[in-house]
């Protein structure tokens, strides 16, 4: 039994899918993702006034500003090889982040039909806006 839930889990693995499935706590890494792939980048920010898509909004310090959360909307532009991910926004921007990145994770097939717009916009051939 065991060992047929481990060829379940790579399979799921292998496939795209297991991020569905596994706990949260299981981290993915680079050899998970490929070119193309959509994720969802949770980027935590603050502001005066949070805009209509955040989430988990806190006062700051004294109250001046908020603290909150933001899911943006990358494709994978390359996979290196010391587990670090190549990210491509909408508007051109570069992001290199960890694979394993609590923040990161691949969009899950009903978040790939919501939101299929926003992902099929960013085009990977264009030039380089910004790297962080």
């Amino acid at each position: 039994m065991v060992r047929l839930c481990h060829r379940f889990k790579n399979a799921m693995i292998l496939a795209g899918i297991a991020h569905d499935f596994l706990p949260s706590g299981t981290a993915l890494t680079a050899q998970s993702y490929q070119r193309n792939d959509w994720v969802i980048y949770r980027k935590q920010k603050s502001s005066v006034s949070p805009g209509p898509r955040a989430s988990d909004v806190h006062a700051a310090g004294k109250g001046n500003t908020y603290r909150y959360v933001v899911e943006k909307y990358w494709v994978v532009e390359e996979v290196a090889s010391d587990n670090k991910l190549k990210l491509c926004t909408r508007r051109g921007k570069r992001h290199l982040v960890d694979a394993d990145d609590p923040s990161l994770r691949k969009a899950r097939w009903w978040e790939r039909m919501l939101y299929r717009g926003r992902f099929e916009a960013i085009d990977l051939s264009s030039p380089v806006a910004q790297e962080d």
